[in-house]
């Protein structure tokens, strides 16, 4: 006896199924062309098309509305800050400038002739007026109203 190969067999139904499918598609077809269906297919497909463009650019200009929206929403928090930050003192801005830097207290309390337990006053102190309660707060607050980066002026 001979054997089949099993591959071979398998593949048979599909081929006839695959056959059966292409014709049934065919005179479907062929039924939609006599019914005039194709043109409304076809009118269809170029209102999707439309629609899915007009989409498209509605798209873009919400893309458009949003960055705007979110330049201004920066320059407002950087207003905000540039508010808050008139609130301060010469000297209070000068210890959040050092803060901001990531000094230690005895460092920033070297840096301007103060001791290291005024420079924790004057911690306490913008973290009330700030309504800040962490370093990392401060360090933010610095960076969204410009401070950081400038140098502090030189005190007598």
């Amino acid at each position: 006896m001979t054997q089949k190969d099993p591959a071979s067999h398998a593949s048979k139904p599909l081929v006839v199924v695959s056959q059966v499918a292409l014709g049934l598609i065919a005179l479907i077809g062929l039924y939609m062309e006599t019914l005039g269906l194709f043109h409304d297919l076809e009118v269809q497909r170029e209102e999707l098309q439309t629609a899915y463009l007009r989409i498209n650019d509605q798209n873009r200009d919400l893309e458009r509305s949003n960055r705007h929206l979110a330049t201004l929403l920066d320059l407002s928090r950087m207003m905000a800050a540039m508010h808050r930050l008139d609130l301060l003192t010469r000297r209070e801005r000068d210890v959040l400038v050092g803060i901001a830097s990531g000094k230690a207290n005895k460092e920033i309390a070297g840096d301007l002739g103060l001791s290291v337990r005024t420079v924790e006053s004057y911690r306490e102190t913008l973290m009330a007026k700030l309504a800040i309660r962490t370093t990392a707060g401060l360090t933010r607050f610095a960076i969204e109203s410009r401070l950081l980066g400038a140098e502090p002026p030189d005190h007598p």
